[in-house]
């Protein structure tokens, strides 16, 4: 949870830094604050069942690191460039060693970002850094696979089974399968459940909502989905980022794969894990992240049209909605 909470605020950091957005400082505070509280961390951390949440809380802080180290990579130059893509991909091969699913949306990412930084070592003319750069990243997320697969070869017969077959759980999980029934569950208990109110300490709690039919069996939890979290309605002003001229091409290519990552993997989720709020944890911190960039890019396209007042008013807008994260990420 601290590794989670060190690499998230200086993921954010970095992203203010890059971008140009130093000057947003307490606004940043506020934005990391609000993202991290916002992430699930919080309430994955006190997942009662330590066993089944250690892993997906250790998928939450190497996704953060994998994010940080990415961005420090962009923002730095030659050695120094080639060390954080390594650190990037050691991070992303224990996220996958530690839950498979939490590094789904990184990898959509990833490839999107790799093919866009392959054209554009190639307009530079630089095909040699190029493959010392990506060498660094992919040798440690190819060892972590290649391991994995090892290893479920000489336990479960399997290089791609991941132990499915021999999970002991209330149904076969080996027999789920992805398919168009996902859909709807995943819309809604993946981002649309929200909590509901007790009498006592802390009032509020998760909902168990298990639907009487829908089309085949679904495991099914208490879960939450990530716009129960006021500061993930950040995520809907997305369109504000790709109409800013200041942000190039390639950036905005990146944010919508990782816009897109996040319903992708809650799909994928639901149709092979079922419906617990511990699975939302896969894309909270990227939703998180993202929903932090598009409050700093929010705030600042209010500064240049809306001037002074403008920039206030959003300001103003994510101290109460920091204050609302707070109380319901704590209280839950």
């Amino acid at each position: 949870c601290v590794m989670t909470a060190v690499f998230f605020a200086l993921a954010v950091e970095e992203y203010a830094k890059i971008s140009g957005k130093k000057h947003f400082g307490y606004f940043t505070a506020f934005c990391t604050v609000s993202g991290f509280l916002a992430s699930f961390a919080l309430i994955i951390a006190r997942g009662q069942q330590r066993f089944y949440y250690i892993a997906g809380m250790a998928g939450m802080a190497f996704s953060a690191a994998f994010i940080m180290f990415m961005l420090k990579a962009v923002g730095s130059q030659k050695i120094k460039r080639i060390i954080y893509f390594a650190l990037a991909g050691i991070s992303f091969g224990l996220g996958f060693h530690s839950r498979v699913n939490s590094v789904v949306p990184l990898a959509i990412v990833a490839v999107a970002f790799v093919l866009l930084w392959a054209i554009k070592r190639f307009k530079e003319k630089q095909v040699g850094t190029l493959f010392a750069e990506m060498a660094a990243l992919g040798t440690p997320v190819v060892i972590a696979v290649v391991a994995s697969m090892l290893y479920n070869k000489a336990r479960f017969g399997s290089f791609f089974d991941f132990g499915t077959a021999y999970q002991l759980t209330i149904s076969d999980t080996s027999f789920y399968s992805i398919g168009l029934h996902g859909i709807m569950p995943a819309f809604f208990h993946y981002f649309l459940q929200g909590f509901h109110f007790v009498q006592e300490f802390p009032y509020v709690g998760m909902n168990y909502i298990a639907p009487p039919d829908y089309g085949r069996y679904f495991y099914v939890d208490s879960g939450i989905g990530i716009f129960a979290m006021p500061f993930m309605l950040s995520l809907l002003l997305f369109p504000i980022v790709l109409k800013k001229k200041t942000i190039g091409k390639n950036r905005k290519i990146i944010f919508a794969a990782a816009l897109i990552a996040i319903p992708v993997t809650a799909f994928i989720n639901c149709c092979l894990g079922g419906i617990i709020f511990r699975y939302t944890s896969d894309i909270s911190v990227v939703a998180a992240f993202l929903a932090a960039v598009i409050m700093l890019e929010t705030a600042e396209t209010a500064l240049q049209k809306f001037g002074k007042d403008g920039y206030y008013t959003v300001v103003a807008d994510a101290y109460a909605t920091t204050a609302r994260t707070m109380s319901m990420a704590n209280n839950a």
